[in-house]
């Protein structure tokens, strides 16, 4: 077949029209029809050419246009498997097209001349055309009524297929017209087969495409993933990062199941609006220029909003200002189609706290030039208060922005917690119920187990949507700026001296930063972290205040005389060795021993507030962490000249290698066998390995998290030093972590190794999959 078009020079025509126009004589001005051309290329269903030029004139061949038919009725397969074999005498079983002409006869696109011929390389009529299009969307003579071929192009014109084309029954047609016709088949509605049935156009029907309009993203819906996006078709998953849909705009789109494959570019011409304000339904927005413009929604189009249409009367409560609204045209550009109205875009909130006017920053927010609006009022940055909950507002392209203030907070006595203390959702507050925001800070609660409880006093402050962002209770107080220095390091590049440390932060976490350092050794002591985040820690010292005869009244929440605060921070160094990582470790206040404690096993008490509570402590080994727990890697027997069985052993300790010899009456195990000891010097002492048996062990995780794990319907507490450890069939020790764990799969073993016994409270401290 004599290929049509290239892709390159479709979209070659939109620019040369000097090239268009050489060819294209009697076409009508080429933006009629150049965006038709340009979609139907990036379809396939018009084929690439090697020719130098695009002649919209040219008149379409039957063999051209049944190859057209098929393709956009996504029949290839078809035109595939009949390739070979032919009805007609004129068409050559082996030339490119004859499976084409097949399948556009077997599906009555398109069917033979009176002769019984084909006649591949001769002219395609308008009548023909309008009878292939006509019947393609399921219509049969039975309901075009009348005498061909004038019953079938009334027909197509009633269904807007030929709308500014004009010709006569048996004239020949050009590709521009052909173009033009088949790409509005595709967005044409094929016949019900009964009232019932819902819309559906050619391309849904026939499986080419989907046209979707873009309701939504991740960025303006908590409801929707990274790679999710909410159409007038529903949620689809979006497979390739590659394909970019802009809100508000409408796609062709290749959709398998659920899942976008791929995107054959914009549909509509649209216009962005960011709302300034909204009176009834008429709108004030900025112009590029910077004016103030006044726009009336017009009632004729079809509006959007949260992915389902709108009543017009309902704009008023929907639009506010920072809205923003996408009208997309129609066809003509005469008005719009139909337009999406976006929420305003609202930053992760940030609460006020210890806020002092002369900064214009609040935690990530940046407030400087932007308008204050507080509780639906004009405001100045002076008004914001202790507890205030800030937001940067935007509209969906970040263009414009203000600083929304809320100053909403409730008190009175926990009666609820739902569905329960370890994951709760809503809490009920005097017999009403506050749901937790998604921003929600729960590492501010600390453990979450002995922290809320019914009938305690709290005061929750609320975002903007009603929702809890932030919990005051029990002289609670922000302690999250602390952290353990586990390791620092330095190089150096040049004539610079870059630093790091490896930090344990008040979340539990552990991670790498680039700092600016100075002369101070920080490692194994508590910091103050004024910033953190892009890799890049700033640290301050803290100063011990070393305190003695200490007691603890677990029960009353009391050190000494000074309450605990249920979210307090109690950083445990278990060591701090010479040339390794220090050791440490985040202790709930349960962990803490009872009465009186041994001085110099605590360094600092941070005291705060006006009652000044505890809300952080350094711990010194508090727990009197001698043993350690290891797992034998390696065993290699040796022979001495005296004729003594020696074995080294190479043996792990929190992912770390040591090595230990003993002779053959001193074997302590095999590969992969589990034991307690204590390092002295960075080195193994011999005297203190002991073994302790699995306490519990399985083959299927049922579950786990961060803190605990499941197996035959058992629930055990992870400890804050756990180590996690797989044997390979051949013996092979690798260190893992609780993410390498997976549910519901199937191990050979899963060994846990606890503390003390479960009976008496015991954490896992190992965990051994085999």
């Amino acid at each position: 077949m004599r290929r049509v078009i290239s892709v390159i020079l479709i979209f070659t025509l939109i620019c040369a029209s000097s090239v268009i126009q050489a060819g294209a004589a009697g076409a009508p001005d080429k933006a009629y029809y150049t965006d038709s051309a340009v979609r139907l290329a990036s379809l396939g269903v018009i084929e690439p050419v090697s020719d130098s030029s695009f002649t919209p004139e040219a008149l379409v061949t039957r063999g051209q246009f049944a190859v057209m038919m098929v393709t956009a009725a996504n029949l290839k397969s078809d035109a595939d498997a009949l390739k070979g074999s032919t009805m007609f005498s004129d068409v050559d079983p082996k030339s490119s097209v004859s499976g084409y002409i097949a399948a556009a006869v077997n599906n009555g696109y398109i069917l033979g001349m009176t002769d019984g011929k084909f006649n591949p390389g001769g002219s395609i009529t308008y009548a023909q055309i309008c009878t292939s299009a006509v019947k393609a969307l399921g219509y049969t003579d039975a309901d075009v009524p009348g005498i061909w071929p004038k019953n079938y192009i009334d027909k197509a014109s009633s269904l807007k297929l030929t709308e500014g084309i004009s010709f006569k029954s048996s004239d020949s047609v050009p590709l521009w017209a052909a173009a033009l016709i088949i790409d509005r088949l595709l967005d044409t509605n094929v016949k019900k087969a009964s009232a019932s049935d819902s819309d559906k156009s050619f391309a849904d029907a026939s499986g080419l495409f989907s046209q979707c309009i873009i309701l939504a993203d991740s960025v303006t819906s908590d409801k929707l993933g990274d790679n999710e996006v909410l159409t007038d078709k529903g949620i689809l998953y979006v497979k390739d990062k590659a394909i970019k849909l802009d809100l508000g705009n409408t796609y062709r789109l290749l959709v398998e199941k659920d899942t976008i494959k791929a995107s054959y570019g914009r549909l509509k011409y649209t216009d962005g609006i960011s709302v300034d304000g909204i009176a009834d339904t008429k709108i004030s927005y900025t112009d590029e220029d910077g004016k103030t413009q006044y726009k009336i929604l017009p009632e004729k189009t079809a509006y959007y909003y949260n992915g389902v249409k709108q009543s017009y009367d309902s704009l008023k409560e929907v639009v506010q200002t920072r809205s923003s609204i996408v009208f997309a045209y129609n066809s003509d550009r005469t008005g719009y189609e139909y337009a999406v109205v976006f929420d305003p875009v609202y930053s992760s909130p940030e609460v006020a706290n210890s806020y002092r006017t002369i900064s214009n920053k609040i935690g990530s927010i940046d407030l400087s030039g932007l308008s204050v609006i507080k509780d639906g009022a004009l405001a100045q940055i002076q008004d914001i208060e202790e507890n205030d909950v800030i937001y940067q507002v935007s509209d969906i392209w970040g263009k414009y922005k203000y600083i929304l203030v809320t100053s909403n907070k409730v008190g009175g006595k926990i009666t609820a917690i739902l569905p329960n203390k370890l994951s709760p959702k809503t809490l009920k507050i005097d017999g009403t119920d506050y749901s937790f925001s998604k921003n929600m800070d729960f590492s501010q609660l600390g453990d979450l187990s002995s922290s809320l409880d019914v009938d305690d006093n709290i005061i929750a402050i609320l975002g903007y949507d009603g929702k809890i962002v932030s919990v005051k209770y029990s002289g609670s107080q922000d302690n999250s700026q602390y952290a353990v220095v586990l390791n620092q390091s330095s190089k150096v590049v040049g004539n610079e001296t870059f630093y790091s440390v490896k930090l344990l932060t008040s979340d539990g976490a552990i991670g790498e930063y680039s700092c600016a350092w100075n002369t101070e050794e920080f490692k194994g002591k508590l910091v103050k972290v004024k910033k953190l985040g892009s890799g890049e820690a700033d640290l301050e010292t803290v100063v011990y205040n070393y305190p003695t005869g200490v007691y603890t009244n677990k029960n009353e929440r009391l050190l000494n005389s000074n309450y605990v605060t249920k979210n307090v921070k109690i950083f445990n160094v278990i060591s701090n060795n010479s040339g390794e990582d220090a050791v440490a470790g985040i202790l709930n206040w349960s962990d803490m021993p009872e009465g009186r404690i041994t001085d110099g096993e605590i360094h600092f008490t941070g005291i705060t507030g006006d009652f000044e509570d505890v809300s952080v402590i350094l711990a010194n080994d508090i727990l009197k962490e001698k043993y350690k727990p290891a797992i034998i890697k390696d065993i290699t027997a040796q022979t001495t000249d005296s004729g003594v069985s020696r074995y080294s052993y190479t043996m792990t300790v929190n992912g770390q290698d040591y090595q230990y010899s003993s002779n053959a009456a001193g074997k302590i195990g095999q590969i992969g066998s589990v034991f307690k000891l204590k390092l002295s010097k960075g080195s193994i002492d011999g005297d203190s390995i002991i073994n302790y048996g699995a306490e519990k062990s399985g083959t299927v995780i049922q579950a786990f998290d961060s803190q605990r794990i499941k197996i035959d319907g058992r629930v055990y507490w992870f400890k804050n030093n756990l180590s996690v450890y797989q044997v390979d069939a051949s013996g092979n020790v690798t260190f893992k972590t609780i993410a390498d764990l997976k549910s519901n799969v199937a191990y050979g073993k899963i060994s846990l190794y606890l503390d003390k016994p479960s009976a008496s409270g015991g954490k896992v401290e190992v965990i051994v999959l085999r």
